[in-house]
């Protein structure tokens, strides 16, 4: 049960992580406007609906892709018998992307594609895991 916690936390952990690295990136990707107060949240209603399309792509990639790793990393650490610790971590991180939508104003388009991409994602990285005779869980 603890390792099963302990794999769920990590997965959640790396996820969380790669999301911040890839948010930090799409700053240089595509830059907010000059001077930009992000304390406004009509400031940021205004930037997210100049957002590009290329914008919104690269963040459902990045999420997916850190959906994915978490899902990875918690099979690899919980071992490769059960697909729960990689569904709850894809669950967690789902709650996460509410938050997320609640906080910021996205297209509709997005939020509905954002929400289905974190459990499926991250039950991927299970099977990669389970499939994969290579890989050692531990």
């Amino acid at each position: 049960m603890l390792k099963n916690f302990l794999s769920v936390l990590a997965g959640v952990v790396s996820g969380m992580a790669l999301i911040m690295i890839f948010e930090q990136l799409e700053g240089y990707i595509y830059p907010p406007p000059p001077g930009l107060d992000f304390h406004n949240p009509e400031a940021i209603k205004q930037m997210m609906s100049n957002m590009p399309l290329g914008g919104f792509l690269y963040l459902l990639g990045s999420y997916a892709l850190a959906s994915l790793v978490g899902g990875i990393v918690a099979t690899l650490l919980s071992g490769k018998e059960i697909s729960s610790p990689a569904i709850i971590t894809g669950s967690v991180l789902t709650i996460g992307g509410i938050m997320n939508l609640c906080m910021l104003h996205h297209p509709i388009w997005f939020a509905v594609i954002n929400l289905l991409e974190y459990v499926p994602m991250a039950y991927l990285g299970y099977l990669i895991v389970r499939t994969r005779p290579g890989l050692k869980s531990v």
